[in-house]
């Protein structure tokens, strides 16, 4: 089990209405997305994110300790997640899918805020479905499966529809949450079982 990990004081999601975690969750993958995929700052790219996401000053907070505890604690987030992602490691995965588990590790992890652990599962699969694919949502539930089970050693199960969610990942819904692409790395479908010689994917 991981427990040599060290905690940051928590962002108290739980307590905000379910609106507002959705968005700060999805406004904080999108400035992860863009800072990864596109190699800018996170003074950059929180500034466009912020103005485009509608929070109030409270989500903008959640937000900042959100990305902070995320970012800052990566290296060994990165290490951890690669324990139960061994045929495709985060360098090898889509830049989405990376950056979902990233921040749900952070939360479970690192306890980057106080989201009841199945409940940050709940969420990330919901976003992998959303703006990846469908096969990234099972990729991104076990692999976060297997985290919880080490780290915490309890059983996780997800409560999100296993639909196919084409409507969710279509190219209009992509264009909109991560702008031209363009200008932006396109994001690239996850096997749910790779094998050695599945094409890698290096940002």
């Amino acid at each position: 089990m991981i427990n040599d990990l060290e905690h940051t004081a928590p962002v108290p999601l739980s307590g905000a209405p379910p609106a507002m975690r959705r968005n700060v969750r999805e406004t904080a993958l999108r400035v992860l997305y863009a800072m990864d995929a596109g190699k800018r700052s996170r003074e950059d790219v929180m500034d466009d994110s912020m103005n485009a996401s509608e929070l109030d000053d409270r989500g903008r907070i959640y937000l900042q300790q959100l990305v902070a505890g995320t970012l800052d604690n990566r290296t060994a987030i990165d290490a951890a997640l690669d324990k139960f992602a061994t045929d495709f490691p985060t360098h090898r995965q889509a830049v989405v899918d990376r950056n979902i588990l990233r921040l749900a590790a952070a939360e479970i992890l690192f306890g980057v805020s106080d989201a009841p652990t199945g409940a940050v599962v709940n969420e990330a699969v919901e976003l992998a479905k959303k703006y990846s694919t469908k096969d990234s949502g099972r990729f991104v539930n076990g692999v976060l499966g297997a985290l919880v089970r080490d780290h915490v050693g309890i059983e996780v199960s997800i409560t999100v529809p296993d639909d196919d969610m084409e409507d969710m990942t279509s190219e209009a819904t992509a264009t909109r949450f991560w702008g031209d692409p363009d200008t932006q790395q396109s994001v690239e479908a996850v096997p749910e079982n790779p094998t050695p010689d599945a094409k890698e994917n290096h940002v």
